[in-house]
C-alpha cells in the first residue's frame, strides 16, 4: 500500500509539472500572436514620421512634394498644381487669375532652368523690393537662400510691408516659399515662425 501510494503520488506530481509546461507554452504562443495582431501606433505612411496633432500635412501631387501647415489655417485651390502652394490663417477663394498674393504664405514652384533668374530677381533691389538680408543655409539637406526685404510701394503692396522668401533649390523642383505682409496690424513675428517651421516640414517624394 505504501509502495502504491508513493507512486502515485509521484505520477501525479509529473502529470501536472507536464500540463502546467503545456499551459505555458499555450499562453506564451497566445501572448506572441496577441503582439503581432496588435495594430501599431498611427504613423504617416510618406514622412515615415508621427504628425503632431496641431499641423495638417499636405501633399502636391502633381508636383510630389508635401509640407505640414497649422491645422487652424486654411488651404485651397483651383487644380492639382495649385494645391499646397496657398496657405492662410483666414479661409479663401483662389481666383481664376491670380494677379497678386491673395493669402500671407505662398509656394511657388520654379522650372529648373529658370532658378538662376529667379535668384536674381529675388537677391537683388528693384521697383518693388528693397533687399535687407540675404544668406544660405541647408534644410533638410537642401541649399536654401533667406532673403528678407520690404516694399517699396509700387504695386499692389504698401511701403514698409516685409516679405520672407526660402529659395529652396531641388534639381528638379526648385520652389520658392514666401511670407508676404497682408495688412499693417499684422503680427509679422508669427507670420514668418509658420513660414519657417513650413519650410522645414517639406519633403519631396
Amino acid at each position: 500500500m505504501v509502495f502504491y501510494g508513493l507512486g502515485a503520488f509521484f505520477l501525479g506530481k509529473h502529470s501536472q509539472e507536464s500540463v502546467s509546461s503545456l499551459v505555458k507554452g499555450v499562453r506564451t504562443e497566445l501572448n506572441i500572436e496577441g503582439q503581432i495582431d496588435r495594430p501599431q501606433p498611427y504613423s504617416d505612411t510618406q514622412s515615415g514620421a508621427v504628425i503632431a496633432s496641431y499641423v495638417n500635412l499636405c501633399s502636391n501631387t502633381a508636383y510630389s512634394f508635401q509640407l505640414s501647415y497649422p491645422k487652424d489655417w486654411f488651404t485651397t485651390y483651383n487644380d492639382k498644381y495649385q494645391e499646397c502652394t496657398f496657405f492662410a490663417p483666414f479661409s479663401f477663394v483662389v481666383p481664376s487669375y491670380v494677379e497678386h498674393d491673395i493669402v500671407p504664405i505662398h509656394v511657388v514652384p520654379v522650372e529648373p532652368g529658370q532658378w538662376q533668374e529667379t535668384l536674381k530677381l529675388y537677391e537683388n533691389p528693384n521697383d518693388y523690393q528693397n533687399v535687407l538680408t540675404a544668406k544660405n543655409t541647408e534644410i533638410n539637406g537642401k541649399v536654401v537662400e533667406i532673403i528678407d526685404s520690404i516694399a517699396t510701394g509700387n504695386g499692389f503692396v504698401p511701403k514698409g510691408f516685409v516679405k520672407k522668401s526660402y529659395l529652396v533649390f531641388d534639381g528638379e523642383l526648385p520652389l520658392i516659399i514666401y511670407y508676404q505682409q497682408q495688412t499693417a496690424d499684422e503680427d509679422t513675428r508669427t507670420m514668418e515662425k509658420v513660414l519657417n517651421d513650413i519650410v522645414v516640414s517639406l519633403k519631396y517624394f
